[in-house]
């Protein structure tokens, strides 16, 4: 074999994530500032969105207004939990409570409840968490309950 191109075997993406981990040593993956610039956009949606809910009990001028604004407030929401998604997955970052959030915020009467952002502050919780971390980093290998075992 080569000389040369042995150096190119050996760069492979667990040697890419160990060396991130040496540099970032104990740091979060999600840091305070990306926690006070995400939380308030999503509680913002949420709120706009709880108010739009509301608008279905106004009798006549809110059920006119509701589905433009409803189709907006969907749109809005939409494409900024599709960031927050595209964020995490560059932070190589599960997030399977967010994306569980997602799913039950289509459901009409739970949409109206602040799921984005329970989801957004369950996902730093969980993701910040060294004990959590750990196990949720073993759950595709099907190790989550050897871990769980092994805590104190």
């Amino acid at each position: 074999m080569d000389e040369n191109l042995k150096p190119l075997q050996e760069f492979n993406a667990e040697g890419i994530d160990g060396a991130a981990r040496d540099i970032a040593g104990d740091a979060p993956k999600i840091g305070w500032g990306e926690i006070f610039l995400i939380t308030p956009l999503l509680l913002f949606v949420d709120f706009v969105e709880l108010m739009v809910g509301l608008l279905e009990f106004v009798p006549v001028a809110g059920q006119v207004i509701l589905l433009p604004v409803s189709l907006l407030c969907s749109a809005v929401g939409l494409f900024i939990t599709g960031g927050v998604q595209v964020y995490l997955f560059f932070k190589h970052i599960k997030n399977y409570t967010f994306l569980l959030v997602g799913v039950a915020d289509s459901i009409p009467l739970v949409s109206d409840l602040p799921l984005r952002t329970a989801g957004w502050l369950v996902t730093v919780f969980m993701t910040n968490s060294k004990k959590i971390s750990k196990i949720t980093s073993q759950i595709p290998a099907g190790k989550a309950a050897k871990a769980l075992s092994k805590l104190p």
